[in-house]
């Protein structure tokens, strides 16, 4: 498992980056490991209140998000 936490991904600004991100972060991953990472979009984070909220993402790949009240 690889965690990247507190809004590192959204440094990525190029999508080169945000690739290369995840390049390695696969690197140090075995088959079927997990990538875990959050992703904050900072005038949303102020401007919303905090709420439950459980979405699921069904594709190439499976995405769950889960965001929990503290």
């Amino acid at each position: 498992m690889v965690i990247s936490m507190f809004a590192v991904m959204g440094y990525q600004i190029a999508n080169e980056d945000i690739m290369s991100a995840f390049k390695t972060a696969s690197k140090h991953l075995e088959k079927n490991g997990l990538f875990i990472f959050d992703a904050w979009f900072g005038p949303a984070v102020l401007s919303q209140k905090p709420s439950e909220r459980f979405k699921v993402i069904e594709k190439n790949l499976n995405v769950a998000e889960i965001t929990r009240k503290v």
